[in-house]
């Protein structure tokens, strides 16, 4: 339907490698000409980011917060930290297919 749009944003990493994977089976689309970016750990989107480099995936890169786990369980309990305007603050990471062995190490996988 939209044949110019060579970008698509997905608010996950599963969502993306689905997308990925539609992609990647369809012969008409140049996995060079393509990305998708999205956020958050999947070893399977880690794989696939990987996989990028060689245009083997058009999932490109991700952003991830490191350790969601701690401040999803202290919002849940009410012990979530926030600033003045109630937003949590955290630090974020990109990987891309250059570095993404360092999400590997963060999340102690592969």
């Amino acid at each position: 339907k939209h044949p110019n749009v060579k970008v698509i944003v997905s608010h996950s990493a599963d969502f993306a490698n689905a997308i990925d994977e539609v992609i990647m089976r369809t012969p008409e689309i140049d996995p060079a000409t393509m990305g998708i970016f999205a956020c958050d750990w999947l070893l399977a989107g880690a794989q696939a980011v990987r996989s990028s480099k060689n245009n083997e995936s058009t999932f490109r890169a991700f952003i991830d917060s490191g350790e969601f786990a701690l401040p999803f369980v202290q919002a849940g309990v009410g012990e979530l930290e926030v600033n003045e305007k109630g937003q949590a603050v955290m630090e974020l990471y990109t990987f891309t297919a250059d570095n993404v062995d360092e999400a590997y190490k963060m999340h102690n996988a592969e």
